[in-house]
């Protein structure tokens, strides 16, 4: 051991703190307040800590929002584009706007457009100040108006629905509006794409065989895209057949959408293992039970205010000038897929491969 070691005093670490054994006036202060601290350390409870013996009291349970959600609008904007951009995203954030006016006790106007002040919306929207203003400013014109009261507070003014299902370009409010959660606003874009995408299922009133093909040109989703949305959204898919005729030979199969169907179970009330001649049509879908339909009645009121902003030229457009124009890649074609046999309404055009049952129904198919 070197001189200054032996020469250096003992010391003692009590927790991170060493002092030394020497009496000095120090040494002594430090002592007396070490033990001060122990002594409150042993008695004084911490105030955030309940007593092992009491469990936590229940966080009281909190009513989940819903959102009211039109087919025909939330198609058409899966594939509207504002300043060249897709607007979905300015759709999610005109519903925000609904649910954040309605939780501050906005009044909704006769247009069904309503007010939410910027505060309130700052508290709901999922995103940050940048990406918010980024909208704001994207979406005025079509979706919203701002403007500054006395008190210098900003004020949003919704456009409503019908308005704004003009300037998509929708001309008719055909379907059922359906009822969800609000969760798919605040779970990103991709949950909110597939919650506009799955109304086209959900808010049919009459269900009826629906192609892939018409689903790619209506809502701009491919195929395999399609499939998993319905996967995870719980949409079950019924696959549809039209019989033909008794199967005999193979020659009896005349064109390449025929094939030999073999009813195995029994189905259409023949012998189990019957074979028949059978097209394949296309599948209608169901929708999952959390998606629900409800009243239609306000449909009426909104193409009365489609027909009177069409007639009168009064639909809203942002700064470019968009708004009017996209009516021509969404008409009135693309929200009516399938007529009866009867319907003179359908003029036998623009429409691919036509399944013709023994019956009167007609199944038309966009190619």
């Amino acid at each position: 051991m070197s001189s200054k070691q032996q020469d250096r005093p003992p010391a003692y670490k009590v927790g991170e703190i060493s002092y030394l054994t020497t009496d000095t006036p120090i040494a002594d202060s430090i002592r007396t307040w070490l033990a001060e601290l122990d002594a409150y350390q042993a008695t004084a409870a911490p105030a955030d800590t309940a007593p092992a013996d009491t469990a936590p009291a229940p966080a009281p349970a909190a009513t989940e929002d819903t959102i009211r959600m039109y087919r025909s609008l939330s198609v058409a904007m899966l594939s509207f584009r504002v300043d060249g951009l897709p607007a979905l995203s300015l759709y999610r954030l005109w519903l925000l706007m609904q649910l954040a006016g309605a939780a501050e006790g906005k009044p909704v106007g006769r247009n069904n457009d309503g007010y939410v002040s910027l505060r309130k919306l700052r508290e709901i929207v999922p995103f940050g100040e940048r990406n918010l203003q980024l909208y704001l400013s994207r979406g005025e014109g079509i979706f919203w108006r701002r403007f500054t009261r006395k008190d210098h507070t900003v004020d949003i003014r919704i456009t409503g629905r019908a308005a704004l299902a003009a300037a998509a370009g929708v001309t008719r409010f055909n379907d059922s509006p359906i009822e969800r959660s609000a969760s798919c606003l605040f779970n990103g874009m991709k949950a909110f794409r597939q919650a506009a995408y799955s109304t086209f299922d959900a808010a049919r009133k009459d269900p009826r065989p629906t192609s892939r093909a018409t689903k790619t040109a209506v809502t701009s989703i491919s195929a395999a895209t399609q499939r998993k949305y319905e996967k995870d959204e719980g949409i079950t898919a019924t696959a549809n057949y039209h019989i033909i005729s008794d199967y005999i030979s193979d020659e009896a199969i005349q064109d390449e959408a025929s094939f030999k169907f073999t009813d195995y179970e029994g189905r259409l009330n023949k012998e189990p293992g019957h074979e028949f001649i059978a097209a394949r049509l296309p599948n209608t879908y169901q929708a999952p039970g959390h998606i629900k339909q409800v009243s239609s009645r306000a449909n009426k009121r909104l193409n009365q205010q489609l027909k009177k902003l069409y007639q009168e030229d009064t639909i809203p457009l942002n700064k470019a000038g968009e708004g009017s124009d996209i009516r021509k890649d969404h008409g009135s074609d693309a929200d009516r897929l399938f007529f009866d046999a009867d319907d003179k309404k359908w003029d036998g055009e623009g429409y691919g491969r036509i399944y013709q049952s023994k019956g009167s129904d007609i199944y038309v198919c966009l190619s």
